[in-house]
């Protein structure tokens, strides 16, 4: 059978498709579309351009599936419409015009559904995952091969960015106002959650589009193989380092690789960053696996 799986999120729409016998899956294509609906929400509210441009999006994802013989169509959101005011309206928007219902993924459920996502491909006995997204950033601990704190706090890639950043690339002002909201998110997260607080490892696991951007730049600064799936603390920091600097050879690296996230990509190695600083861990492993895999895994199941 084949299921296909479309995320609509705060930066990017991704729809994604997969081959299923016995429970079991394999990805056969995936397609991006950088939409920025962060971009379109005016006081906590998705503008109609906004729900004009999901739309079209998504209407473009139906002409490529139906040429497909396609068994089932989920479509989800995250922090792109759980965090708007109008967010029933623009659901019925949507499934109007697209014939698509979206269900809008609560934060837990988000980091739930990255936990099992990550599990679908990686035998995980205790460990810490994190997913930056454009709007959110989910943080998941894992005991014995369970959950034991799956959380979501209000801070993302994007959004940073627009609350934050004039231009492109932010200033020593601006880098300020961005660590604080972090900072504060972090503060509470790890300072009241019990698993958070004394959770210590060598290495972390990373999900989503901010983190793969930066293992493509890793990648190609340092000259690694393109299967390598590591970032070390050292090298997101030196990274960071030289983004801040605005030097040149980075900057065309980050073009050449991934231009859709030059203005986001700051932001997320921020989050990134102080998130390592908590947990005190070397390195990152970048997981192939997220929230589009766990959410299909535990439909499957359903």
């Amino acid at each position: 059978m084949k299921y296909a799986v479309i995320d609509v999120g705060s930066n990017t729409v991704r729809l994604s498709v997969y081959r299923v016998e016995n429970k079991k899956f394999e990805q056969l294509f995936t397609v991006k579309e950088t939409v920025g609906l962060a971009g379109y929400i005016k006081e906590k509210k998705m503008s109609e351009e906004g729900m004009e441009q999901a739309a079209r999006t998504l209407n473009r994802f139906k002409r490529i599936l139906n040429q497909f013989d396609i068994d089932r169509v989920w479509v989800f959101a995250t922090a792109s419409l759980r965090n708007i005011k109008n967010s029933e309206e623009t659901v019925k928007y949507i499934l109007e015009n697209t014939g698509y219902h979206i269900e809008i993924l609560s934060g837990r459920d988000e980091a739930m559904y990255d936990f099992f996502g990550v599990r679908s491909q990686y035998d995980i006995t205790e460990g810490l995952i994190f997913d930056i997204g454009g709007g959110s950033t989910e943080i998941i601990t894992c005991e014995n091969r369970e959950p034991c704190v799956f959380e979501s706090v209000g801070i993302g890639a994007l959004n940073l960015y627009y609350d934050c950043v004039s231009k492109i690339i932010p200033g020593k002002k601006e880098i300020e106002c961005i660590q604080r909201k972090i900072r504060k998110e972090l503060k509470t997260l790890f300072g009241c959650e019990i698993c958070l607080k004394k959770f210590k490892t060598e290495e972390i696991i990373g999900v989503g589009g901010s983190i793969r951007a930066l293992l493509k730049i890793v990648n190609l600064y340092y000259k690694k193989e393109a299967r390598n799936r590591t970032i070390t603390v050292k090298e997101l920091n030196e990274i960071l380092e030289l983004a801040l600097e605005k030097n040149k050879k980075l900057q065309r690296m980050i073009l050449k690789a991934c231009p859709e996230r030059v203005h986001t990509l700051i932001p997320g190695m921020l989050i990134a960053k102080n998130i390592a600083e908590k947990t005190k861990c070397r390195s990152i492993f970048v997981s192939r696996c997220g929230v589009r895999e766990g959410y299909l895994y535990k439909k499957m199941l359903a």
